[in-house]
C-alpha cells in the first residue's frame, strides 16, 4: 500500500465516530415541560437549577425549562418549593427578582401569580439539546446545543467509572452515537401519549369543587385540577387550530380564563420555536 493511500485509509479511520461514544441528551422522547402564561410577561416555565444547591425556579427560555420524565411532574411540590428562589440567586435568572428587571411587574406579584395560575403539562416542544461542556456539574449557564456534531463526548468506560458523572444524569440521558446520530434503546422511548377529554374532565372537577364548596369545604385539588384540564384544553384547541370553545369549557368564566391561557402558552410558544428555528 502506498503512503498516500495509507495517510487516506488513516484519516477516513480517525474521522469515524467510536462505537463507544455517549453524549448527553436534555430532551428525550415523551419528556414534558410545564409552562403557563402571564399576560405582561409571556410564557414562563418551570425550571431547575443550581446556583447554591438545588433551586425550583422560573425560565423565560424555553430551552431552560427542566424536562420532566413522563408521570413524574409533581407540579404542587415544585410549587411548594418556589418561594425559596424568591431572592437574588447568584446572578442566576430563574428567581422571581430578576424575572421582574425588565417589566413592571414586582417579585411578590409574580409568586402570587405563580401560585394561581394553571400550570400545563405538555410534550416538550423543542428539539433535543445535547450537553456541550462540562466541568464538575451541570450548573444552569452550562452549554448545551441543539447540534449533535457539537456535543461533549463521553466514553462507556467513564460514564460507568467516573463519579462525578453520576451527577449529571438527572438533567439528561446518555445516549450513544451510531452513524452520527444520537440514539436509545426501546425500553428508554416513552409510550404513546394517552388522549385525555380534557373539557370534560375540566367540567367534572369543577362539579365535585363546586360540591365541595356547598356542603362546607373547599377541595382545592380538584379546582386546581379543573383549571389545569381547562388551560390543557386551551393548548389542544390552539395546537389543533380550532376556535370553538366546549360547552363543559365556556359554563365557567374561571375556566373559560385558564382555557385562554392555555392557548396563549401555545401560540407564544410556537412562536419562540419558529423564531428560534430561523435564527440557526
Amino acid at each position: 500500500m502506498s503512503v498516500s493511500a495509507y495517510q487516506a485509509q488513516n484519516n477516513e479511520e480517525t474521522m469515524q465516530e467510536p462505537l463507544d461514544v455517549f453524549v448527553l441528551r436534555k430532551a428525550v422522547t415523551g419528556s414534558y415541560v410545564v409552562g403557563s402564561y402571564h399576560r405582561v410577561i409571556g410564557p414562563v416555565f418551570l425550571d431547575v437549577f443550581r446556583s447554591v444547591g438545588r433551586h425550583h425556579g422560573l425560565t423565560l427560555d424555553l430551552d431552560r425549562a427542566h424536562r420532566f420524565e413522563r408521570s413524574a411532574v409533581d407540579i404542587d411540590a415544585f410549587l411548594a418549593k418556589l418561594d425559596k428562589s424568591n431572592c437574588e440567586s447568584g446572578g442566576h435568572t430563574g428567581d422571581f427578582a430578576s424575572l421582574c428587571n425588565h417589566s413592571s411587574v414586582t417579585p411578590e406579584s409574580l409568586a402570587a401569580w405563580a401560585r394561581a395560575t394553571p400550570w400545563i403539562e405538555v410534550l416538550a416542544p423543542a428539539p433535543p439539546l445535547y450537553l456541550g461542556a462540562f466541568g464538575s456539574a451541570v450548573e444552569r449557564d452550562s452549554p448545551w446545543t441543539p447540534e449533535v456534531s457539537q456535543a461533549l463526548r463521553f466514553s462507556a468506560r467513564e460514564i460507568l467509572l467516573e463519579p462525578s458523572l453520576r451527577r449529571i444524569e438527572p438533567h439528561g440521558r446518555f445516549v450513544s452515537l451510531t452513524a452520527g446520530h444520537a440514539t436509545t434503546t426501546n425500553s428508554q422511548k416513552a409510550a404513546q401519549e394517552p388522549w385525555v377529554n380534557h373539557p370534560l374532565e375540566a367540567d367534572l372537577a369543577w362539579s365535585m369543587w363546586q360540591l365541595s364548596v356547598r356542603y362546607g369545604f373547599d377541595d382545592v385539588n380538584a379546582r386546581q385540577a379543573a383549571l389545569r384540564h381547562a388551560a390543557a384544553a386551551g393548548w389542544e384547541s390552539a395546537a389543533a387550530g380550532v376556535i370553538e370553545i366546549s360547552g363543559h369549557i365556556a359554563r365557567s368564566p374561571e375556566l373559560r380564563q385558564s382555557f385562554e391561557t392555555g392557548r396563549a402558552l401555545c401560540h407564544s410558544t410556537n412562536y419562540m420555536i419558529t423564531n428560534a428555528q430561523g435564527n440557526r
